[in-house]
């Protein structure tokens, strides 16, 4: 210590400078800020007709996730959809692929699937589906918690909007978040068990993009001796409290809209709901008009004049 103090006086004398540069001595580092609570804005874009707020917030197992919420360009308090993809969804939409539905929906929240985009953690489990399948539920239900901390959505209408695979996640979600979550729209998926599903795509040649010539008669048929296996919704269907519209096409060879009406309806029967069920006659999978079998793209169905109808008849 002695020492460097003769060093640091040394320096002095000879530039006629005093600093605590030329200490020998470093400065402690200050600390790093504490990281900011969750959810938080981490961008705003205010664009000609509408508005954008990136938002991260804590998903299941500790997992930050990001997504972006779609605001209408004017001011004011909104039911709000959080989306939920089906099983070829990574990362969020972009506002050319949501810009059609918020002016009907209002305010759209999308987000990155875990380990995607921005969002972290682990995706997912392969072996076990009621692992999967709750772990994209706590996501989804943590995406709807997220949206209460802004001041333009309306905490007593938030909803989830989910395509195919998703709609095996958003009853179980709704469950999670029942004092949040208000309504459901689950398109072309949510009925049938996975297995079920494998299984009628196969018959109805969808998984090679071919239609067979089996008729729709013997495949709901040929699942009905099946019975369900793999994923099953049925538990969380029978539990489901919501009022939840149920979208299907006519033309879908992946998720059939005959036999998950069937399904549904045997649900209904010994649990009463309030739910609607719409079948789009010439829609495919993707709610796509006439489209080929495994055609993919927006969809060019009526999808809409339900929906509108739906949200009209809620409280």
């Amino acid at each position: 210590m002695y020492k460097n103090r003769l060093s640091s006086l040394s320096l002095v004398l000879s530039f006629g400078v005093v600093g605590a540069a030329c200490s020998s001595q470093t400065a402690p580092l200050p600390p790093p800020p504490p990281p900011q609570p969750l959810p938080r804005v981490t961008a705003e874009r205010t664009l000609p007709d509408h508005r954008e707020v990136d938002i991260r917030f804590e998903g299941a197992e500790g997992a930050e996730l990001e997504g972006t919420l779609y605001l209408p360009a004017a001011s004011g308090l909104y039911s709000t959809v959080v989306l939920q993809g089906g099983s070829s969804w990574t990362t969020r939409a972009t506002w050319e692929q949501v810009s059609f539905a918020v002016p009907v929906l209002g305010p759209v929240f999308d987000y990155d699937r875990r380990s995607f985009g921005a969002s972290g953690g682990a995706c997912c489990p392969s072996s076990d589906e009621d692992a999967l399948y709750q772990l994209l539920a706590e996501d989804l239900a943590a995406a709807a918690e997220a949206m209460t901390v802004f001041d333009e959505v309306d905490p007593n209408s938030v909803g989830f909007f989910a395509m195919s695979q998703g709609g095996w996640t958003a009853p179980i979600a709704a469950s999670i978040a029942s004092d949040l979550v208000s309504f459901l729209i689950i398109a072309v998926g949510g009925a049938l068990s996975t297995g079920q599903e494998a299984l009628y795509d196969d018959l109805t040649g969808y998984s090679v993009c071919q239609r067979t010539a089996t008729s729709i008669a013997d495949i709901n048929q040929a699942m009905r001796d099946a019975g369900p296996s793999g994923f099953d919704p049925r538990p969380s269907l029978e539990t489901l409290t919501q009022p939840t519209l149920w979208l299907y096409g006519g033309m879908d060879w992946s998720h059939p809209a005959e036999f998950s009406t069937e399904l549904l309806g045997a649900i209904t029967a010994s649990f009463p709901k309030d739910w609607t069920i719409v079948t789009l006659p010439d829609a495919n999978h993707d709610l796509i008009d006439n489209g080929e079998i495994c055609e993919q793209g927006p969809a060019t169905a009526d999808v809409f004049t339900p929906i509108m109808a739906f949200l009209d008849q809620l409280p």
